[in-house]
């Protein structure tokens, strides 16, 4: 009997030893996977995971537009904008939808909204053409040049012709420079 007391001791005294020896804020809190929610790639929107309700007693207004996944390319831009995104929700989404070889056959669902919000990209706008700033340049000198002349009426290939000499001048001076 006493053996066994004198075991339970040194045990006991060794996790206090441990517990000394490393520092509380080095410890992280387990998850275990009874408490994370389930997701269901059918039944939960692929960007916020909230329910998608199957039946149609919402009114319009409380109702979320929801989609399926109709393409197959759909899980890879979904991907390259949770890797550009770099954030936490695109983790999330990422883990969420790597599982899954085809988001087509599994029937996945999601929030039009969401899928805006995600597909921002952190609020880069990235339609469009580049900007070209001597062509911007030009055109705000040709602005200057209406707002300062009193005349009223130019034809456009005189406008044309005066935005291409101050786009001709602006090459000039940055060629000479470089």
């Amino acid at each position: 009997m006493s053996q066994s007391i004198r075991k339970e001791d040194q045990h006991h005294g060794r996790e206090e030893e441990i517990q000394r020896r490393i520092p509380e804020e080095d410890v992280s809190p387990r998850t275990l996977r009874s408490t994370t929610p389930v997701f269901d790639i059918t039944s939960h929107c692929l960007f916020c995971s909230e329910n998608i309700p199957t039946s149609d007693r919402l009114t319009s207004k409380r109702r979320k537009l929801i989609s399926n996944v109709e393409t197959t390319e759909f899980k890879d831009s979904v991907l390259k904008c949770a890797r550009e995104r770099c954030d936490e929700w695109g983790n999330l989404v990422a883990k969420r939808i790597e599982s899954a070889i085809d988001l087509v056959a599994a029937e996945a669902k999601y929030h039009c909204r969401c899928a805006q919000e995600f597909f921002q990209c952190r609020g880069e706008n990235t339609v469009g053409k580049p900007a070209d700033a001597a062509r911007e340049h030009a055109f705000s000198e040709l602005c200057n040049f209406l707002d300062e002349t009193d005349e009223c009426q130019y034809s456009l290939s005189e406008l044309l012709e005066l935005m291409e000499t101050v786009l001709m001048v602006k090459m000039d001076i940055l060629c000479n420079t470089s």
